[in-house]
């Protein structure tokens, strides 16, 4: 086999990932429970930044709100509403302005750029795919509510971030990105979900997990873990092929987005874990995730019916993964991220 160069690997990838990433219209039936939302992340040595750029339509008109989290010394974030006149997320493309940020296709993966002046930070980012996409559909929570989530799980990022008056030049950084869409209600749903930002720009694994909740979290919905080797998916494991164990309960106060919202989470517990060990197995192999927490932010939003909020945990963390899929052996270590959404 010949080797192709890593840039029309790329491009070749940013070329079918551009078919599916769409911008979806909500079902009118629908309307009033839709959310769509991009998630991208990138990790150099010194900082690890996270943007997500959301859009609801539970008041009926779309909301558009751009959420920033920056790990490195210490962890710091921002969440604001951006006016519909100044955004442009148009339905049946890709790309999304959010006022001065956006992320949209390129030749060769996705332009990023965040712009948050709260916390002195601009970003200018190339994202270029290193694995395919991987979609999967009807995602169902306990009471009806479906989630589609489509996920580009391994990238390299170039460019630059500019953050608290320091300028970091960015070589082939780790990044990690999807799409989320569906028909939910914040208060009605519950997760846990995370993914791994390998150390090594070289290492040709991916990983990613999620499991779906009632609301009180007492049972377990549906549950996935899928790994990638080069660009391709080797394999994925799911329902009862995975077992999932939570150790140690870490301790608060976390940094809270937006500030204000710290009154309706007051205290020091939460359910946030210190370890994640998750096993998959099946006949294709045995795979197993081990993450260790470093550092957790928390998003509060209103319920979106009744009265309440419901707790965002982004937490940074080691993250090791062992074992073999398919005769392949799996190693792969690293940073990763747990999203706790927890009612």
């Amino acid at each position: 086999m010949v080797a192709r160069p890593a840039a029309l690997i790329g491009g070749a990838l940013a070329g079918a990932l551009a078919e599916a990433d769409l911008n979806r219209r909500p079902p009118r039936a629908q309307r009033e429970r839709f959310k769509q939302w991009v998630h991208a992340t990138v990790a150099t040595p010194e900082l690890a930044l996270v943007a997500n750029f959301s859009t609801s339509f539970a008041t009926g008109a779309p909301a558009h709100r751009l959420t920033t989290l920056v790990f490195g010394d210490g962890v710091a974030g921002h969440s604001r509403a951006v006016p519909a006149d100044a955004c442009a997320v148009v339905p049946g493309r890709s790309a999304i302005r959010l006022g001065d940020s956006a992320i949209a296709p390129t030749a060769a993966g996705y332009a990023l750029v965040v712009v948050e002046p709260r916390l002195a930070l601009t970003a200018e980012l190339e994202l270029a795919p290193r694995a395919a996409a991987s979609t999967l559909h009807n995602l169902r929570f306990a009471g009806g509510d479906v989630l589609h989530w489509s996920v580009v799980p391994r990238m390299v990022a170039n460019g630059t971030i500019t953050y608290a008056g320091r300028r970091h030049a960015v070589v082939d950084a780790p990044a990690y990105r999807d799409r989320n869409w569906g028909a939910l209600r914040f208060g009605d749903v519950a997760w846990d979900w995370g993914y791994a930002l390998a150390d090594d720009p070289g290492s040709p694994f991916a990983i990613v997990f999620a499991r779906l909740l009632d609301a009180a979290r007492t049972r377990v919905v549906e549950q996935e873990l899928l790994i990638w080797s080069g660009a391709t998916l080797l394999a994925s494991f799911r329902g009862a092929e995975l077992e999932v164990v939570a150790t140690g309960a870490a301790r608060g106060p976390f940094p809270t987005v937006p500030a204000a919202l710290a009154l309706c989470r007051p205290g020091h517990a939460s359910d946030v874990p210190e370890q994640l060990a998750i096993t998959a197995a099946s006949a294709r192999g045995t795979i197993r995730v081990a993450f260790e927490r470093l550092a957790t932010a928390r998003i509060v939003v209103p319920d979106d019916a009744g009265v309440g909020t419901t707790a965002i945990y982004e937490s940074l963390g080691r993250i090791a993964v062992s074992g073999s899929a398919d005769g392949c052996a799996v190693a792969l270590t690293g940073r990763g991220f747990l999203e706790c959404v927890h009612a």
